[in-house]
């Protein structure tokens, strides 16, 4: 199994130590442990979650896995408690818990003194529940611990036992002892809820159970049917078992002796299929509001396909995949940007992605390139700008050395090496000064040893673990406070128009060059290197081709017969939008210190004449094929 390893119990068992503040030697193994845990409780929440319960569930735990031992002082725990609580119920006593320690991992059902005062569920109540169901419970194999004075059940498994399963064996393991506690803590509220009056009653259980088989049978029971004494656990016990049997390759049969089950159960009906069906379609009755009687309206279940050829021979219950999580929204700000919605040569610039405006002499042309451009970018410029990109336009004076020692200070239990690689703020400033003659990987572990010999950051007891000193710490706060407090303000920023497009203007009669070449580089291996950085064409090229989702703009301001060859270069050619394109297959010219470089099809060029200029005077080739004209005299 790879969600828990052995390395999580050896140092559970180096566990009730007090923690040292200046020497921290066993924060980073439990910081690890702790996010391993973290991801396990989520993940059997998950399972609990997908079994369709009668309320929903929650995690009650600590956020921090140190534990008080009085008068300031904390010490490194021994185990690791969770508990599954009914949700918005975190102070009520009983729970279904999970913990943790150096010799495995076990599942109870429990009653916390702690919250015993102010329980919702007294401890007769639960006492009562745990002892109706004590017999069921131990012929499940889940065990009364003698030394509680209130009845706790529970089932452990051991080191050994936990690391040599597979990922689908302990899933199917755990819930075939979970969902019988959890259905002890859930007949709890049920009667709870049928004293207070509340919509349910002493056989809300048993409605679950029979709307979800409802979702296998939709119509009345027929003659060839037969009906088969069950309960919520003999159902999940068999989804389990013949889980569990399919993952080691053995065949599960369904059993219907009913006789180790309490009298007066729910009695549900399935049905015998009588042909084999490739696909099945279930959609469960979603109620109405005529229904009487005991049976109230069913819980709308979405659509679900189930193919035969997916499910064991011998299963004939329907195994449901847990719902997914939402996906993230971005942000966008409510207030519209200061830009037009719409202007006069949009539609043609976003056909032909390139349109060349001329007028008349005293014309302002560049007020609207830039509400062209504004108008292209409207939607853009409604977003808001993420934390990373924030702290980048905050900074000043920066070195990349102070962004490993950010990025670290960031992530308070340290990152990899690998994850420095591609955390957002390092990658960020990599691209956007673009001023760096070695790789990213050689600049990091160049820059993380010299980071470490200055004091800032240190390894762990991984030495592919970095964490923050705090000495670092103590440097980030002293120097780039200002950049942190701009991005925590609540006040969202957005983008602006710079963000995606650059305005090119000639300089002593020509544009800006493609590229500058720099100083001579040795190389690690030896080799001399030229050194070259980007212009700023092949910068946003280069930015656009990463992100293919938004639009760019290159405007080139004041254009005419003697300088337009020369702002684009060798990329000339690629303007026409029959020549644009991405990856491997597309159009590309090479440039020098760059390799092949492509124009993608999500950059548009806007050129403008010089005012009073005459369009038919432009005889580049290049440019009177690639470019639509547009006459702004008249606006």
């Amino acid at each position: 199994m790879n969600r828990l390893f052995a390395s999580d119990f050896k140092t559970l068992a180096s566990g009730g130590v007090l923690y040292d503040k200046t020497d921290p030697v066993l924060k980073p193994d439990f910081d690890k442990m702790w996010k391993h845990v973290t991801a396990l409780a989520k993940h059997v929440h998950d399972l609990i979650s997908s079994s369709e319960r009668p309320f929903p569930y929650e995690i009650g735990k600590s956020r921090n896995y140190l534990q008080q031992a009085g008068r300031g002082r904390f010490y490194y725990p021994k185990y690791a408690w969770i508990r599954y609580i009914r949700a918005g119920h975190k102070r009520t006593a009983p729970s279904v818990s999970m913990s943790l320690n150096a010799d495995g991992i076990e599942f109870s059902i429990d009653f916390s003194e702690k919250y015993a005062k102010n329980s919702v569920i007294s401890r007769a109540r639960y006492v009562a529940c745990v002892e109706r169901s004590a017999s069921l419970l131990t012929q499940m194999g889940v065990t009364r611990d003698a030394d509680m004075s209130w009845p706790r059940h529970r089932i452990f498994f051991p080191v050994e036992k936990i690391l040599a399963m597979k990922n689908l064996e302990f899933d199917v393991e755990i819930t075939r002892y979970l969902y019988p506690l959890l259905e002890v803590y859930e007949s709890m509220w049920t009667d709870l809820d049928s004293l207070q009056g509340g919509e349910e009653d002493n056989h809300s259980v048993s409605r679950h159970i029979n709307s979800l088989e409802a979702a296998n049978d939709l119509r009345p029971p027929q003659a060839n049917e037969q009906p088969v004494q069950g309960t919520a656990t003999d159902i999940a016990l068999n989804v389990a078992q013949a889980a569990l049997a399919v993952a080691r390759g053995e065949r599960f049969v369904i059993s219907n002796d009913t006789s180790h089950l309490p009298s007066g159960g729910t009695v549900l009906r399935r049905r015998r299929s009588t042909q084999q069906v490739s696909e099945r379609r279930i959609t469960p009755s979603t109620g109405s509001d005529n229904d009487t009687g005991d049976n109230p309206p069913s819980t709308p279940i979405p659509t679900t396909i189930v193919s035969d050829s997916k499910l064991p021979a011998n299963l004939q219950t329907v195994v449901r995949k847990p719902r997914r999580p939402p996906e993230a929204v971005e942000q966008v700000s409510l207030v519209p940007p200061a830009v037009p919605e719409h202007y006069t040569g949009l539609d043609e610039l976003r056909a032909n992605k390139n349109v060349l405006i001329y007028g008349a002499t005293g014309d302002n042309l560049y007020g609207h390139v830039h509400n062209l451009t504004g108008a292209l970018l409207r939607d853009q410029l409604s977003k808001t700008k993420k934390r990373h990109e924030l702290i980048l336009d905050a900074l000043s004076n920066e070195e990349f050395n102070d962004l490993i020692t950010l990025a670290l200070y960031e992530a308070p239990r340290g990152l990899t090496s690998v994850a420095l690689q591609t955390h957002e703020l390092v990658l960020g400033y990599y691209r956007r000064e673009g001023h760096f003659s070695r790789p990213l990987r050689t600049m990091l572990r160049q820059g993380l040893a010299q980071c470490q010999e200055s004091g800032l950051v240190s390894t762990g007891a991984d030495p592919n673990q970095w964490l923050i000193t705090p000495k670092g710490r103590t440097y980030i706060d002293a120097h780039f406070r200002y950049a942190l407090q701009e991005a925590s303000k609540a006040k969202p920023r957005r983008y602006v128009i710079t963000d995606y497009a650059v305005f090119l203007s000639p300089e002593a009669g020509s544009y800006p060059p493609m590229s500058n070449d720099g100083a001579l580089i040795n190389d690690e291996d030896g080799i001399v290197r030229q050194f070259a950085t980007p212009g700023p064409v092949i910068e946003l090229i280069q930015k656009a081709i990463r992100d293919r989702k938004n639009n760019y703009v290159i405007a080139v301001m004041g254009g005419c017969q003697e300088n337009l060859s020369t702002a684009f270069g060798p990329l000339i050619h690629l303007l026409h939008k029959d020549n644009r394109g991405n990856g491997a297959l597309a159009e590309s010219i090479h440039i020098s210190h760059f390799g092949n470089l492509s124009f993608p099809p999500n950059v548009h060029v806007i050129i403008a004449l010089t005012p009073g200029a005459d369009p038919s005077s432009i005889f580049v080739p290049e440019i009177k094929a690639a470019f639509t004209p547009l006459d702004y005299s008249q606006n």
